[in-house]
C-alpha cells in the first residue's frame, strides 16, 4: 500500500445501477487536486480531517480488485473484518484507552480520573458515556447525598484491557515515550516476574515466534482475501 494512502470508494461507470459501477481506491493523500483540512472538536483536539478530491488523478495499479466491484468488497469489509474494527470503535480514541488503562490500575472515581488522564470535565464524560454504550464500563453508586458513581471494568472491557497492554508493550519495546524506560510494567503476582503478550498455539499453548506465524483464508474470505494473502512472503 503506498505510504499515507486511504481507501475509497468512486463511481467509474456513471450509466451503472446506485450500488454498481463503484471501484475501490487507494489515493495517496499527497497527490495534487487532495486537500486535507482539520476538524477541531468541541474540546479543541483534533483527530478527523475533512478531505477534498479536486481532479485527483490515481495510477491504475492503486485499484484494489476488480473494477466497478467496489461496493461488493466495501459490503464484505463491514461484515468479516467488524470484529477487530468494533474493538477499536469500542475504545474509540486515545483519552478512552487511558480511562480504560486507570480502571484496570483501580483508579475508579470520576474526579480521580480526571486527575490522571489530565482531560476536561467534558471529554471525560463524553468518554465514560461512550465506554458505557459499548459495555466496556459500568457505573455503581457509592454515595446516595448527593449521588455519586465509580466507574469499573466490565468482562468486556477487561478483555480489552489486553489491546491496552499491547500497545504499551510495543511502545516500550521501541521507546517511544523516551529512554528512561518503562513507566509500568506488569508481573506474575507469585513470581514477581515480568509478563507480556504472546502469540501461543491454540492446540498445545506453546509460544509462536513472529517469523513463524502465517496468514491463511478463513472459511469466509473472498476474492479480496485471497488477492490479500498474495501479497504475503512466506
Amino acid at each position: 500500500m503506498p505510504t499515507g494512502s486511504s481507501a475509497c470508494l468512486v463511481r467509474t461507470d456513471p450509466a451503472a445501477k446506485p450500488q454498481s459501477g463503484i471501484s475501490f481506491l487507494l489515493i495517496d493523500m499527497k497527490s495534487p487536486g487532495v486537500t486535507m483540512r482539520p476538524i477541531i472538536t468541541i474540546d479543541g483536539s483534533h483527530e478527523v480531517n475533512d478531505v477534498l478530491l479536486e481532479d485527483v488523478r490515481v495510477p491504475v495499479e492503486n485499484l484494489i480488485g476488480e473494477e466497478n466491484k467496489g461496493w461488493t468488497y466495501a459490503k464484505f469489509l463491514l461484515g468479516n473484518e467488524r470484529t477487530s474494527m468494533a474493538v477499536l470503535e469500542a475504545i474509540g480514541d486515545r483519552w478512552a484507552a487511558l480511562i480504560l488503562r486507570d480502571l484496570s490500575l483501580g483508579v475508579s472515581r470520576y474526579e480521580d480520573l480526571r486527575r490522571s488522564t489530565d482531560v476536561t470535565n467534558a471529554t471525560l464524560s463524553d468518554r465514560l458515556t461512550h465506554l458505557e454504550d459499548h459495555e466496556l464500563v459500568k457505573r455503581r453508586q457509592y454515595q446516595t447525598n448527593p449521588e455519586r458513581y465509580e466507574y469499573a471494568l466490565t468482562a468486556k472491557g477487561r478483555d480489552t484491557i489486553l489491546v491496552i497492554q499491547a500497545l504499551l508493550q510495543v511502545g516500550d519495546k521501541w521507546a517511544v515515550s523516551g529512554n528512561a524506560g518503562p513507566p509500568l510494567k506488569f508481573v506474575d503476582r507469585k513470581t514477581g516476574h515480568v509478563v507480556k503478550l504472546a502469540m501461543v498455539d491454540n492446540e498445545t499453548g506453546q509460544r509462536v515466534k513472529a517469523r513463524d506465524l502465517q496468514p491463511q483464508a478463513g472459511p469466509g474470505a473472498d476474492e479480496l482475501i485471497h488477492w490479500r494473502l498474495t501479497h504475503f512472503q512466506k
